[in-house]
């Protein structure tokens, strides 16, 4: 099969295509979605005119199926799917819960469904692995009656980078359920606690901005700060939510762009409070995640900046050694995200294979 992977944000476009037989990718570009005119959709025709004019010039055929990251998938969708009108009937159902992302995944799956008619759209959930989370972590202390109507739960946001860390654990240390640190090292960083391929902990929350501070995220705040923001700068709910999603986080402790990559990678003393801070807010949630777990087997690095893992552990490592009284295998996991969304749809595409042929006797 001919697989093309699309990972939708706000702004871009990110596709890969995958030939035959590869898990590595044959051409991969990303589109700025403000080159487009998007006065009536946001992902309008030209857009994949423009993923196909690419898929020509490295002669490529046309994609047999085509993959899609979908960031929010709630409750509903536990394991991947395959778009249909009744999957994005209800996923359409979820826009209160994620306005900024349901709404163009939906308008983007329907676009892939027009362009390539006789490909089949899988939907990769990145909220799926977060589905099972025990209760205890899911919910926050406040009325169940009033997080259940407005659908407050605790969430992770990295689940394909999870899921392909436990799996990479089970067979690095050979054991059938591994208790698992996953630690995501993307610009919206993220840990997760897992005992097998069953996530117990994860840093994420109600969005992707609870948990570990990022680039631009402020990571773990006190409530009570956000109000006293809004109060005392008379800032509106739209320029609150933009300071501590845009400005905040490493930008905000060095009043300028920075990766994470940079700031892990670097001995500058200007990056030494970020560097510590970011450190220590995962040496907590490292804390965290073991008691969860009750011990740890291995810690596994993954995320567009997974070489950043070897600085992390080199720090790490021994501050955890010394509270668990053992020495913990890392693994660097640094397979890409269209890597991860190809993986489920060539499995999600062998499943429903294997149930057809059930179904026909073959």
């Amino acid at each position: 099969m001919h697989i093309l992977t699309l990972q939708p944000t706000l702004r871009s476009l990110a596709f890969a295509a995958f030939t035959e037989g590869s898990d590595q990718p044959a051409v991969e570009s990303r589109l700025t979605l403000n080159q487009f005119d998007r006065s009536t959709h946001l992902f309008p025709p030209d857009v994949f005119a423009r993923v196909n004019e690419t898929l020509r010039r490295a002669e490529l055929p046309p994609p047999t199926v085509i993959g899609v990251r979908a960031l929010y998938g709630g409750d509903r969708f536990a394991t991947p799917v395959f778009a249909s009108d009744d999957v994005l009937a209800e996923l359409e159902t979820l826009a209160p819960q994620a306005p900024l992302h349901v709404p163009s995944l939906v308008e983007l799956t329907r676009s892939a469904c027009d362009t390539y008619r006789t490909a089949p759209v899988a939907l990769a959930f990145e909220t799926a692995f977060f589905v099972s989370l025990p209760q205890r972590e899911q919910w926050y202390g406040l009325d169940p009656e009033l997080m259940a109507s407005q659908a407050v739960r605790r969430f992770g946001y990295h689940g394909l980078f999870h899921e392909a860390a436990c799996r990479a654990a089970a067979r690095h240390r050979r054991l059938s359920a591994p208790r698992v640190l996953s630690l995501c090292l993307e610009p919206r960083p993220e840990l997760a606690a897992c005992q097998g391929r069953r996530p117990v902990m994860v840093t994420g929350g109600n969005t992707p901005v609870e948990g570990l501070p990022g680039e631009t995220t402020c990571g773990d705040l006190d409530p009570s700060v956000v109000l006293k923001l809004a109060h005392d700068t008379h800032w509106g709910p739209e320029e609150t939510s933009r300071i501590l999603t845009s400005e905040s986080g490493l930008r905000g402790l060095l009043g300028r762009a920075v990766t994470l990559a940079e700031v892990l990678g670097s001995t500058d003393a200007s990056l030494q409070l970020a560097r510590d801070l970011f450190l220590h807010c995962v040496l907590r949630a490292c804390g965290a995640g073991i008691a969860a777990l009750g011990g740890v087997d291995a810690i596994v690095y993954s995320g567009r900046y997974a070489a950043s893992g070897a600085a992390v552990h080199a720090w790490l490592g021994p501050r955890l050694a010394r509270a668990t009284r053992c020495e913990i295998p890392h693994l660097i996991h640094a397979r890409t995200l269209s890597q991860h969304v190809c993986d489920v749809t060539r499995v999600l595409v062998l499943e429903d294979e294997g149930r057809k042929q059930q179904t026909t006797g073959h």
